[in-house]
């Protein structure tokens, strides 16, 4: 049972993975609404659609520290005296002091140089993580790299939701955030879909009975080298 604090764009993804993975999830949404800053008839699609998968989802409520339990799971005690418990929290808030200082990144390279350099890094520390297959790696390299992988996202979503906003008329603000938020699910929804596909027909392939930490190895570095291909266009 996984405990999600955060709604963002990075909570929702964590949470979309993780329910179709099969695992029971708990969203905690400080605000009333996942994706505050999105469309809301969007985000009302989206938390039907978790809760059709069983996703609960704790609104109105803010995470103020974790607990452990008595039976060695964790407890997110929140600011209203809601008290979420699951086996493992996972703390998807890190886009926020990304988003601080995109726009000085991009006042400083300007948005192509940003844009190549952060595709190169989302893809190359996305191909990095299948090094942590292999036994003697610390947890703070591992931290390292999520840190940069996490910040390189955010650029590539700063810059490219700006780019893609650039023009559009004020009138037509509402319609398109609706569309940018099905695009983004849906661009969720392929990565996801191609992800299985590469772990089932490298299994396939190896002739392999039941998944291992080869095929993990394989998706890593093949979804990570497409997204440092991106660069290139």
């Amino acid at each position: 049972h996984l405990v999600v604090i955060g709604s963002g764009v990075t909570g929702v993804e964590f949470v979309h993975m993780f329910s179709s993975f099969g695992s029971h999830v708990t969203l905690i949404v400080s605000r009333q609404q996942v994706l505050p800053q999105k469309d809301p008839e969007v985000a009302a699609a989206l938390e039907e659609e978790f809760m059709s998968r069983g996703v609960k989802l704790v609104k109105g409520a803010r995470a103020q520290q974790r607990e452990r339990t008595d039976d060695g799971g964790s407890a997110v005690v929140c600011d209203d005296g809601r008290r979420p418990v699951g086996s493992h929290v996972l703390l998807a808030i890190g886009s926020i002091l990304m988003r601080t200082v995109a726009t000085g990144i991009f006042r400083r390279f300007g948005f192509a140089r940003a844009l190549t350099l952060g595709a190169l890094a989302t893809g190359l520390s996305f191909a990095a993580f299948s090094l942590f297959s292999r036994p003697g790696w610390f947890l703070a390299v591992l931290g390292a790299l999520l840190i940069v992988h996490g910040f390189a996202r955010s650029v590539q979503i700063t810059g490219l939701t700006a780019l893609g906003f650039a023009d559009i008329d004020e009138r037509d603000m509402s319609a398109a955030s609706s569309l940018t938020s099905v695009c983004h699910l849906l661009s969720q929804c392929l990565g996801v879909a191609l992800a299985t596909m590469i772990l089932e027909n490298s299994r396939r392939a190896l002739g392999d009975a039941a998944l291992n930490d080869t095929h993990l190895v394989l998706a890593f570095g093949a979804l990570g080298g497409l997204a440092a291909l991106s660069a290139l266009c």
